[in-house]
């Protein structure tokens, strides 16, 4: 739905939809006529809408000429902690090598949709305040006996867990903390593609999941004490409107969540270099593994190579002789 065009060079226009987009749609109205609801996902719509200033009149529009009715369904996750999660992963993704005091200054300045009551008032416009479906991603305010989002998010639908829904994985993105967060924002900084530094990339959060080390590191925010605060007190009014005006709380609080007293992260020369050797040694281990690999696949191919000249060989011996003996029949034959 978001995707933008993209050339036949690979160059992206943002402001423009992927030609798949109205072919999407028409598959989706298709399968509307056979099925009552429809889920169609995508994490960053709440960014990447911002992309084109018509994007949802014109999806609002093509979704009625389809007579397909559309209800969004978000859920909102504390300004701090989403900003937090979204730093760690644009820097696993390898899209930001800036330090996280940095990022926040850019955030602010490109005016990123934090206000939630701004983009909602927008949708409840458009669409109808009946359309929205919001929830607030904070386990204590999750529904359902699980009290989960997944259980949360089967109550929408008016499902459970029992309803045949088991959860094979329940992590499958780790977060870099620490050092690890560090270290992989540095070589961000590489002057190569990111799937170039893939080794990197896997021994670092290897590296995370196995060190001792780790184990034991206490919880820590990435905010400074003074900006913290600072920080979550613009979206104080906004975020009590949210909660008054479309989850018709009296008490006008969104977030039920203290928020934690916890520790700045500091960077420790110390353990900083004990991580990136340990990263470095996981890094070599695994390049290791990978050429004995390719050396074990380049002796087989040559064994089999081999015996692709030897059976050759052989062919073309047999067609020699073959020859041979048809020529030497030939001339018996003009013999007689």
């Amino acid at each position: 739905m978001i995707a933008p065009y993209t050339d036949v060079s690979g160059k992206k226009d943002k402001r423009r939809p992927c030609p798949e987009y109205d072919t999407v749609l028409d598959q989706v109205a298709e399968l509307g006529k056979k099925y009552d609801r429809i889920l169609l996902s995508d994490e960053a719509i709440w960014i990447d809408c911002q992309n084109r200033s018509d994007f949802w009149p014109k999806l609002k529009e093509d979704f009625e000429k389809r007579n397909l009715n559309l209800r969004i369904i978000m859920y909102l996750r504390r300004q701090d902690a989403y900003i937090q999660s979204l730093y760690c992963q644009k820097v696993k993704a390898a899209k930001t090598m800036l330090d996280f005091s940095d990022y926040l200054q850019k955030i602010q300045d490109q005016n990123y949709p934090l206000d939630f009551s701004a983009r909602i008032d927008m949708l409840a416009e458009l669409f109808g305040k009946e359309n929205l479906i919001i929830r607030v991603y904070e386990k204590g305010q999750y529904h359902g006996e699980e009290q989960t989002i997944f259980s949360d998010f089967l109550d929408i639908f008016g499902l459970s867990m029992h309803d045949g829904f088991t959860i094979r994985q329940a992590v499958h993105n780790v977060t870099l903390d620490g050092n690890y967060l560090e270290i992989n924002r540095v070589l961000n900084g590489l002057p190569v593609p990111p799937r170039d530094t893939r080794i990197l990339k896997k021994s670092i959060s290897d590296v995370q999941a196995t060190n001792p080390f780790t184990k034991n590191i206490e919880k820590q925010t990435l905010f400074a004490p003074d900006e913290h605060t600072a920080f979550l007190e613009q979206f104080d009014d906004t975020n009590s409107r949210v909660a008054l005006d479309y989850l018709n709380r009296e008490d006008s609080i969104l977030f039920y969540d203290a928020v934690e007293k916890l520790p700045e992260h500091q960077v420790d020369t110390e353990t900083l270099l004990r991580d990136t050797i340990l990263v470095y040694g996981q890094a070599v281990q695994m390049l290791d593994q990978e050429n004995q690999k390719l050396k074990n696949d380049i002796q087989k191919l040559k064994g089999d190579l081999q015996k692709l000249r030897n059976d050759f060989r052989e062919v073309r011996e047999n067609v020699l002789l073959f020859r041979l003996k048809r020529k030497i029949r030939h001339i018996m034959g003009k013999d007689k």
